[in-house]
């Protein structure tokens, strides 16, 4: 009896073991992603159905504007450098076409590092955590928001090229389901960093 508990034991420890090597190595993978990742981020004025539609009209037109040019950039540094130098033209830009369909109010942009929680978007997943993204506020930005992947260009549904193979893998599971546990583990994980680095902060 004691040999076949050992037995039980031994197995339960192996597979904890086993569980937690492959949910190391997904949440490093997912680590490499996020470094490796510039979003677009856009805060509709209000909920209301005018404002969110506005809201999408902005997201085709920065897309149609600026997304082939900021996608190509050789590497995330890169891309963000080549967004920070041109953003005040991005906010100019989307104040004009702001007015131009006479929404009444203008945008703020920046460059920040935000949190996401796992997202599924058409064809592809982000895991989640703090992200670098291009964000974008239209009027008082409480409104429901959109996001896509600015750098690599996947809101323009080009390549995964400027991931590594593994990684490619991961964000175009799009939800499949041997891969959502390894993402709700991922997302608990970085909500509590997230958490704890806001008690520190107070503190």
């Amino acid at each position: 009896m004691n040999l076949k508990r050992l037995e039980i034991s031994l197995l339960i420890a192996f597979v904890v073991l086993v569980t937690a090597g492959q949910i190391t190595s997904f949440a490093k993978d997912c680590d490499d992603i996020r470094g490796n990742t510039l979003r677009l981020h856009i805060m509709a004025n209000s909920d209301s159905e005018y404002d969110q539609k506005v809201k999408l009209h902005i997201k085709d037109f920065v897309l149609e504007k600026y997304g082939e040019e900021l996608g190509k950039s050789e590497n995330l540094i890169l891309a963000k450098l080549n967004t920070k130098s041109i953003l005040n033209n991005i906010q100019d830009d989307i104040d004009k076409e702001l007015f131009r369909i006479k929404a009444p109010y203008k945008s703020d942009c920046k460059i920040v590092n935000m949190y996401f929680n796992t997202r599924y978007y058409d064809n592809f997943t982000m895991a989640a955590g703090m992200y670098d993204a291009l964000r974008v506020n239209l009027g008082e930005g409480t409104g429901k928001n959109w996001w896509c992947v600015m750098y690599p260009p996947l809101c323009l549904g080009t390549s995964l090229d400027k991931y590594s193979d593994e990684e490619e893998k991961i964000i175009q599971t799009s939800g499949e389901y041997n891969f959502i546990p390894k993402f709700a583990v991922v997302e608990l994980w970085e909500n509590l960093k997230k958490k704890l680095h806001k008690t520190q902060h107070i503190n």
